[in-house]
């Protein structure tokens, strides 16, 4: 993974999942030197004979806190088999810069929405709106609605609606409560779900 961070992983012959904490910021993921290899049943790996059929340098973007997966698709004996899949999770303190929109509220161009600073871990900008409603799975933060963000509570990514500061363990309009995930804003979640996963540890 090369971006504002280097750092190198290896799957091994047993792992098809890695997660890892990186800073906020722009990446490459570079798979290089691979093979696969599949189970005998016997406690053994076999090579098998396998093609890349994803790109092997995907770009993605880590934000505060939030989910980002990068998968590697292979194809084998005509049946795909993924893996790679992990979780990138990122806990940074991000300096505030003076206000070119309103997080969460508006001042930004149709089509793109006021990230808070501490969730993107950059100064103040509009982000696009990406095409994945509240609720619905994700991969990573872009892939969200305006005034969402990817987190995985337990039971997989899903894009889930943030809320403001001022806002903080006070209903949110969906009937959930908005839960702190840093200084400048929250999540808006079922205590339920949140406790479920605080008691797992990261996201």
């Amino acid at each position: 993974m090369s971006g504002p961070v280097y750092t190198y992983f290896d799957l091994g012959t047993d792992s098809s999942v890695l997660s890892a904490d990186l800073p906020s910021g722009s990446y490459f993921a570079n798979l290089y030197s691979w093979s696969l290899s599949r189970a005998d049943g016997s406690g053994n790996f076999l090579p098998v004979s396998a093609t890349l059929v994803s790109s092997s340098s995907p770009a993605f973007t880590i934000f505060n806190q939030t989910t980002t997966t990068v998968s590697f698709e292979f194809e084998t004996d005509g049946q795909l088999v993924t893996v790679g899949s992990g979780r990138l999770n990122v806990d940074v303190t991000v300096s505030e810069v003076p206000s070119v929109c309103t997080p969460l509220a508006g001042g930004c161009p149709a089509g793109s929405w006021c990230a808070p600073s501490e969730l993107t871990g950059t100064p103040l900008h509009c982000v696009a709106e990406g095409p994945i409603a509240e609720g619905a799975a994700c991969s990573s933060p872009s892939d969200c609605a305006a005034n969402t963000s990817c987190f995985d509570f337990g039971s997989g990514a899903v894009c889930a609606r943030l809320c403001s500061s001022a806002d903080f363990n006070l209903p949110c309009s969906s009937g959930s409560t908005c839960t702190p995930r840093g200084v400048d804003y929250g999540v808006c979640t079922a205590d339920a779900v949140e406790a479920s996963a605080g008691s797992g540890g990261s996201e």
